[in-house]
């Protein structure tokens, strides 16, 4: 997808991902610890990640589900 990354939209789907961390450090107010801290992710779901757009954005929670249940991430619908 060429979508253009940026810290609020995940790097696979290109949606916003919704990361606490992020809202936080934009809007300045405290958010409860993001979802995606207390996941671990394995090498091969991270390789899905287009490399330039690696340590960019947090994976959205709609991709890492879909990835977990179904293989691949879901089409941003």
């Amino acid at each position: 997808m060429n979508t253009p990354t940026t810290a609020s939209k995940c790097p696979l789907c290109g949606l916003i991902n919704q990361c606490a961390m992020e809202i936080e450090r934009e809007t300045g107010v405290k958010q409860a610890p993001c979802w995606c801290t207390a996941v671990r992710f394995d090498a091969d779901f991270l390789a899905r990640v287009p490399p330039e757009k690696r340590n960019l954005a947090c994976i959205c929670a709609a991709c890492a589900t879909s990835v977990v249940f179904q293989g691949q991430p879901h089409d941003g619908v």
